[in-house]
């Protein structure tokens, strides 16, 4: 049996750096993903949990936070407040 050859329909002459744009592009979406990766577990590590012992001293609590100071409070549940620093913008 002989051996058979591509054809030139299969064999595409296309330019060797026709990939770079889709790179590029993947690169981009990449750094996204990442970035936004990095600011989520920043924010989860800046967070501070403190357990009150009913929800309306935890609300109170943090309407007292969210006034007089820089922080933002979250009450999270019945009994838990959650203070992270705002960021200056």
């Amino acid at each position: 049996m002989q051996p058979t050859f591509p054809t030139s329909r299969v064999l595409s002459l296309r330019t060797p750096t026709a990939v770079v744009g889709r790179r590029i592009g993947a690169w981009f979406i990449d750094a996204l993903i990442g970035t936004v990766t990095l600011i989520f577990v920043f924010a989860l590590a800046t967070f501070t949990n403190t357990e009150l012992g009913d929800s309306l001293t935890a609300e109170l609590q943090c309407e007292v936070i969210n006034e007089f100071s820089n922080d933002l409070c979250i009450q999270a549940g019945n009994d838990r407040v959650c203070r992270r620093p705002r960021t200056s913008t």
